[in-house]
C-alpha cells in the first residue's frame, strides 16, 4: 500500500499503539467523525492487515459517506483484491464528492 493513507503517528510500533488508543478514544467521543476510522485503517494496512483496515474504512463510511480519502483508500484495497465492481463504485463516489465540493 502506498503512503496516501492519512496517518499522523510515526511508523514505530510504540507510537502506532499509542495512536490506536487515541483514535479509538476519539471514536468513542465522536463516533460520527470519520477520519479516525481512516487513520486506524492506515495503521492496520501498514501492518499488512487488510481485513482490519477494510473493516475500519467501512465503519468510517458509515459514520460519514462523503469523506473522499476513505473512498480513495477503499478503492485501493478493492483494487488489490481485484473486486472491480467495488472499485468502480468507489471511483464513482469519489467523482460525485469532488463535484459536490466544487459546487459548494
Amino acid at each position: 500500500m502506498d503512503n496516501s493513507y492519512h496517518f499522523s503517528a510515526s511508523s514505530t510500533k510504540g507510537d502506532a499503539e499509542e495512536a490506536l488508543k487515541w483514535y479509538e478514544l476519539s471514536i468513542i467521543l465522536e463516533p460520527d467523525f470519520a477520519l479516525p476510522y481512516n487513520d486506524i485503517a492506515a495503521i492496520y494496512q501498514q501492518r499488512g492487515d487488510s481485513e482490519k483496515a477494510l473493516n475500519y474504512l467501512l465503519r468510517g463510511i458509515e459514520a460519514n459517506p462523503d469523506v473522499l480519502i476513505i473512498h480513495e483508500n477503499l478503492m485501493r484495497i478493492y483494487m488489490q483484491s481485484m473486486d472491480l465492481e467495488k472499485v468502480n463504485y468507489h471511483k464513482k463516489r469519489i467523482q460525485e464528492i469532488e463535484i459536490k465540493n466544487l459546487l459548494a
